[in-house]
């Protein structure tokens, strides 16, 4: 039995589909399925007894009201799961616009964890101006725990850290944790930095451990015998020690000042968390971590109260988990009116943010304050 997808064709270049190998010669010279240009819709979803049986119906649907109105735009992956989205590579029979049935070999562009080819596009874009401003931002935004001391020094209170562990708790089997291996999260760690445009970061494996977590390293001065730090407060100078050869300056080089980090890593944890909803958790701390908004205490296009600028900015709040929600439906593929009806009836607050980038952040933000100021 094969399973089949039926997609519309929403975009496929023209040039590029001709000159790919057919399928039986991909197969007969042992080559890799083809990485193809396209982006296609599901319209449904079916078994065929065989390769024959798939083809005969695509046949039939030359005659089809839809075909004869759009030609060129049905076609059917056939795979060897029963979800097309957990399916690496698929049999691509097409209908062309000459009302003929090709067949090519090809990469799924419905994978689940497989997002498109960027080109030209920079992923160490990430230059931000230092203000003592935008340095208690960027700890506020740090995950209580692993950074405990930056969060004490800056008492932002994270009230929804808990509500949402609980959540994912709830909405998450503990035999669905083991879905992935390190090559596949760290693949898709690089499409979604490649997405988001930030700059690298280091994905680190443990065999065991508590917790999974997006850290900064920091250097600490005054460290006791017993290995506690005497009671000091760390060190953020290094944040501006900019000369230092041992750190690597984020952004575009030239005269302004920028924060560097040294030491950004996420940590996973292999006997219970190798999963793509667990590694984006901890991207959307990344994100937030990076993303140099221009909403500060006392600086944006709304001035924000304390309380709510630590509702924004704190380890999981509203900033927080509207990049969170962004990325499941983006790259987890969650749908989004579930995901965002479950929160509500979780009591998770959230801003509704409708792509990764600057420009979305900054008026999403706006966009709440205005609308809560007007109530």
């Amino acid at each position: 039995m094969l399973h089949g997808t039926l997609v519309k064709i929403k975009d496929i270049d023209e040039d590029d589909f001709q000159t790919t190998p057919v399928e039986w010669e991909t197969h007969a010279m042992g080559l890799p399925p083809v990485e193809l240009p396209i982006e296609v819709e599901i319209v449904q979803a079916r078994t065929f007894k065989s390769q024959a049986e798939a083809i005969g119906v695509m046949q039939g649907l030359i005659g089809s009201k839809w075909n004869t109105k759009y030609p060129g735009t049905l076609g059917l992956f056939l795979h060897n799961k029963p979800n097309v989205r957990f399916a690496r590579e698929v049999d691509f029979l097409r209908l062309t616009p000459t009302d003929k049935i090709e067949h090519r070999y090809i990469r799924n562009p419905l994978w689940r964890l497989k997002q498109g080819v960027y080109r030209h596009k920079v992923s160490t874009d990430a230059g931000m101006l230092v203000t003592p401003a935008l340095q208690s931002q960027l700890y506020a935004l740090l995950d209580i725990g692993h950074d405990k001391h930056w969060m004490q020094s800056f008492q932002l209170e994270d009230p929804q850290a808990k509500p949402l562990y609980k959540w994912q708790s709830d909405n998450s089997k503990r035999t669905d944790q083991l879905t992935h291996s390190p090559e596949q999260l760290l693949r898709l760690m690089h499409n979604i930095l490649n997405y988001t445009k930030l700059p690298p970061i280091a994905l680190e494996f443990k065999e065991t451990g508590d917790a999974c977590m997006f850290s900064v390293q920091t250097k600490k001065k005054g460290r006791d015998t017993d290995g506690g730090d005497g009671g000091e407060k760390p060190n953020f100078n290094w944040l501006h020690d900019i000369g230092q050869s041992e750190y690597e300056k984020l952004g575009d080089i030239n005269t302004a000042p920028r924060i560097v980090f040294t030491g950004m890593k996420i940590t996973m944890i292999m006997s219970w968390a190798m999963n793509a909803r667990i590694l984006i958790h901890e991207l959307a701390h990344y994100f937030t971590f990076c993303i140099p908004t221009s909403y500060r205490l006392n600086k944006g296009e709304i001035s924000l109260s304390f309380k709510q600028y630590q509702e924004l900015f704190c380890g999981h709040g509203l900033l927080y988990m509207g990049v969170y929600a962004r990325m499941l439906v983006k790259f987890y593929h969650v749908k989004e009116d579930w995901l965002l009806s479950s929160w509500d009836e979780a009591g998770l607050k959230y801003i509704a943010i409708d792509d990764l980038n600057l420009e979305s952040v900054e008026r999403a933000i706006t966009g709440h304050y205005k609308a809560q100021s007007q109530d």
